[in-house]
């Protein structure tokens, strides 16, 4: 009996949490996403544009990198996170899949994939039946 009491009281106490998480995000799911953009940006502003005026001053009179890198464009896979380059050191091409364009101005160029990519997975259940040109 104690048992059927305790779960009656999680059970409340967890449709009061839910029901105050929804009132708080009433009306503000876009402000937030908005707020988001905008403290980024400010965090960019402050801790690398700022930290760095020499570097923004040469990338302001052109660019020149030494590398193209082909990404899927998935948001959990950032390539400028994952192999630590600054503004400046590479092109990136983020699409679904990998796809590479025609380029011929860059020395070398790097296609990063993923596990369990949805356009590669796609793509390879596809079949190709003579009718569709790629």
């Amino acid at each position: 009996e104690q048992g059927g009491e305790l779960q009656a009281v999680a059970a409340a106490k967890i449709e009061q949490i839910t029901a105050e998480l929804k009132a708080e995000t009433n009306g503000k799911v876009g402000s937030d996403a908005a707020e988001r953009l905008k403290t980024g940006f400010i965090t960019f502003k402050q801790e690398k544009f700022l930290k760095n005026p020499e570097l923004f001053e040469e990338l302001a009179k052109g660019q020149s990198p030494k590398f193209m890198i082909v990404a899927c464009s998935d948001s959990r896979v950032c390539p400028s996170h994952v192999l630590d380059m600054q503004p400046g050191e590479a092109f990136v091409v983020r699409n679904v899949a990998n796809m590479i364009p025609p380029f011929d101005q860059v020395e070398n160029i790097v296609v990063i994939g993923h596990s369990s990519c949805g356009g590669i997975k796609t793509l390879m259940d596809s079949t190709l039946d003579g009718d569709h040109t790629t």
